[in-house]
């Protein structure tokens, strides 16, 4: 399984997979019950186990061409202003970065899909991942759970630097609605072919250095939430077993014209 969603590139030896903290979580849901009520909803093993980014493996790559992209013109843009439980942060999404991806998370974007969701999975020196909403509007859940096909890479923006945008993903042309703000330290992300950057934090990346961290990773690298019970309980599930993780209030978006940036 590949990535939806990254994971440890803040380990000096990612084979160690340290537990990440201290904390003690409540026990959460029994994951039996979880799978079972998975089924009944017609969710696969794909939706239980979710978007993940491990550690790079060159077998990964899984035929990423380093060659570079085709140069483009400078394309439409998007300014998401959000806030969260840390403060206000905005978001520069950028169409000639990556346009399928562009357009995608920016509609989920004005759509609200991320209203009042949670960072669940923070994982110092590495990643933000986001991005399982909570809408009860079924056309919306049915477009956020659509795929996208993976966009050229831009050589240009490697190597992802802090606060750089993109989707988490699971194998080729898996970009849904699971995306994530990296950390300062994630040398292996851009390695597979679905981590291409749509956009970079550029107004209060001092907030999201400060969301909660101390659960740590997803299981079994951490504590944090795991993405099933997300799914299948939603907010309350964070709310009781996770309360201290941050989370979007809302946001708006401004669309700007590539030829009057």
């Amino acid at each position: 399984m590949t990535a939806q969603g990254e994971t440890d590139d803040f380990l000096d030896d990612p084979d160690s997979q340290p537990n990440m903290i201290d904390n003690e979580k409540g026990d959460g849901p029994d994951m039996d019950d979880v799978e079972a009520s998975m089924l009944e909803e017609g969710l696969d093993d794909q939706h239980m186990e979710g978007d993940k980014v491990y550690p790079f493996d060159p077998e990964d790559a899984n035929g990423v061409d380093d060659g570079e992209a085709p140069e483009q013109q400078e394309g439409e843009k998007a300014e998401v202003r959000c806030s969260t439980s840390k403060g206000p942060i905005v978001l520069t999404l950028h169409e000639d970065w990556s346009p399928n991806g562009y357009r995608k998370a920016a509609e989920l974007f004005e759509r609200g899909y991320y209203d009042h969701s949670h960072f669940f999975r923070v994982v110092p020196h590495f990643l933000v991942q986001f991005g399982i909403g909570y809408t009860d509007n079924v056309d919306l859940k049915k477009f956020a759970d659509s795929t996208v096909l993976d966009d050229p890479k831009r050589t240009d923006l490697m190597p992802f630097r802090e606060g750089y945008i993109s989707f988490a993903g699971s194998g080729a042309n898996s970009r849904s609605s699971q995306l994530f703000f990296a950390y300062d330290n994630a040398k292996s992300l851009g390695n597979s072919p679905w981590e291409t950057p749509i956009g970079e934090v550029t107004e209060g990346m001092e907030n999201v250095r400060n969301f909660y961290k101390g659960y740590g990773d997803m299981p079994p690298w951490g504590k944090g939430p795991q993405q099933g019970p997300i799914r299948i309980k939603g907010a309350s599930y964070i709310e009781n077993d996770f309360p201290l993780l941050d989370h979007f209030e809302t946001c708006t978006v401004r669309r700007i014209d590539g030829s009057a940036a």
